[in-house]
Formats: structure tokens, sequence, C-alpha cells
């Protein structure tokens, strides 16, 4: 299993909060795909509602760079599509 890391305190810090303050709100929206939520709420169980948000944000962080860095735009039926082999 790769481990990518802590969040640090690195980089830029408004960036860093406008990550967790998505990750806050993601965490209370309907529309975050299944597979995240699910690990989500299992984080929030197991490790409280911030360390679980800070992790999101972190994901979120992971997923934002990846979609940069190959040059592709998000697509939400790509989750559905993920979410209805799984």
């Amino acid at each position: 299993r790769l481990s990518s890391g802590r969040i640090t305190k690195e980089g830029r810090s408004l960036v860093r909060a406008v990550f967790v303050q998505g990750a806050q709100s993601a965490l209370r929206s309907k529309t975050l795909p299944e597979k995240i939520r699910k690990w989500a709420w299992r984080l929030v169980l197991s490790k409280g509602r911030q360390k679980a948000v800070v992790a999101l944000a972190h994901k979120l962080i992971r997923i934002c760079f990846s979609m940069m860095k190959n040059g592709t735009r998000w697509n939400p039926s790509l989750w559905a599509e993920a979410e209805a082999t799984a």
C-alpha cells in the first residue's frame, strides 16, 4: 500500500484552508460520490470528525493535483460508472 504522507504546514495556507473548508462542506453534502462518502464516514467514526475532514481535504488535493498533472477535466459520470462496477 502506498502512503502519500501527511498534510504539512508547507505551501499556501489559504489553499489549505479552502480545501479543508471544501472537505467540511463535501462531508455534509449528499452529492459526494458514494465510495468517498463511505470512506470518509468510516474515518469520522474511527478517528473523529476533524481528522476525517483533513484526510478528505488531502484526498481532494491529490485528485485535483492528478487532474492538473494529466490535463484531465472533471467528469462526474466516471464516478457513477466506477460505483456501478464496484
